[in-house]
């Protein structure tokens, strides 16, 4: 359910990331390409090498709530971000927040019995593009709505807040799965986590 709660709100990146940056920034094509260069250089530094050390690190409940915090901090700080500068400033705090993903399917995997594994794998990826289908329509309306002339209120960085506010939501099934499983991850668990 955290996994799933997570994955609706990352879903604001590819769904309004270039027409936010158009409508708030006044971003070109190649501002918002260069834009989701740095996004992809960061992500695969995180991915490719910082996730792991991390994980063994600090484990990977920490781990999880550590991206989960730093997801929430950058989709706030974009949401307030009213300079196209101050938005690349906060694309590393972001990248940092992909190392919620596979720290949770670390503790899920861990939880799972080896010829339960492949269940897993697909109720996630299920509960995943089920995400993708419900948030683009939920983000780019929110972006539409709040950035339009008629707007209530204007602000264009609506759906990053709502997407931040999605993500802590995430934190609470993800806090009753660790208590649920307590003792079973106790015994997965890195020496510093014990």
């Amino acid at each position: 359910l955290a996994v799933g709660i997570y994955a609706l709100a990352h879903s604001v990146y590819p769904a309004t990331w270039s027409f936010h940056g158009d409508i708030r920034y006044g971003w070109q094509a190649w501002e918002i390409g260069l834009s989701l260069a740095i996004v992809g250089m960061g992500s695969a530094f995180v991915q490719g090498g910082l996730t792991g050390w991390i994980i063994k690190r600090i484990g990977a409940i920490r781990a999880a709530l550590f991206g989960y915090v730093m997801n929430i901090i950058a989709l706030i700080a974009f949401a307030f971000a009213g300079f196209g500068w101050v938005a690349y400033l906060i694309i590393p705090i972001s990248s940092l927040g992909g190392v919620a993903g596979p720290a949770a399917s670390t503790i899920m995997s861990n939880l799972t019995p080896k010829n339960a594994q492949g269940e897993l794998h697909g109720a996630t990826a299920s509960v995943q593009a089920l995400a993708m289908i419900i948030s683009p329509i939920m983000m780019t309306q929110t972006l539409h709505h709040f950035s339009k002339e008629t707007a209530p209120i204007y602000f264009p960085g609506a759906a990053f807040l709502l997407a931040a506010g999605i993500t802590g939501l995430a934190l609470l099934p993800f806090f009753a799965g660790v208590r649920a499983n307590e003792t079973d991850l106790r015994a997965h668990a890195a020496p510093q986590e014990r």
